[in-house]
């Protein structure tokens, strides 16, 4: 009994270090995904003058992803732009895995798109673009090294744990 017992400590920390990696990858690819969003965006605000949700709806066919999803969501939310991107934003915290940083800037986002003059609104995606390029460019800095320290934190806790209990 005490074995399972054991083996199951050790298991639950391990998956701790691993959920804990897992979430950091996600960040990665989140991270890129943003910017590959605003800077398509970016593009297309420049050139043409569409509604919001038309930019979305095309991102949402031509991209896969959770970004993609979370767009695709926004879209089949009712009420104003900035109430349907703060809500599905809620929704999506865990599932993202961006930091508080990260959603006040998002939720800045929904509040600017058509509220102010088009320079204004391409000023800020310029921003978001900036933004998540060195979120991005910091992350992946790091992104090797926290990835094998998080499972092999995991594992070690689990280890002392199982030396302690025995």
């Amino acid at each position: 009994m005490s074995v399972i017992l054991l083996v199951l400590v050790f298991t639950c920390t391990t998956l701790l270090g691993c959920l804990k990696a897992a979430q950091l990858n996600t960040r990665q690819h989140t991270l890129k995904d943003c910017q590959h969003f605003f800077r398509l965006l970016h593009r297309e605000m420049s050139y043409h003058q569409k509604l919001i949700d038309d930019y979305l709806l095309e991102y949402s066919r031509h991209y896969r992803g959770r970004f993609s999803t979370f767009i695709a969501d926004v879209i089949r939310q009712e009420g104003t732009f900035a109430h349907r991107f703060s809500e599905t934003l809620h929704q999506y915290q865990g599932v993202l895995a961006l930091t508080r940083s990260d959603f006040v800037i998002l939720e800045e986002f929904s509040r600017t798109v058509g509220t102010v003059s088009m320079d204004i609104q391409m000023a800020h995606l310029k921003f978001l673009i900036d933004y998540f390029e060195i979120e991005y460019q910091t992350l992946l800095k790091k992104v090797d090294q926290k990835l094998h320290l998080y499972v092999l934190t995991g594992i070690l806790i689990g280890g002392m744990c199982v030396i302690l209990l025995w």
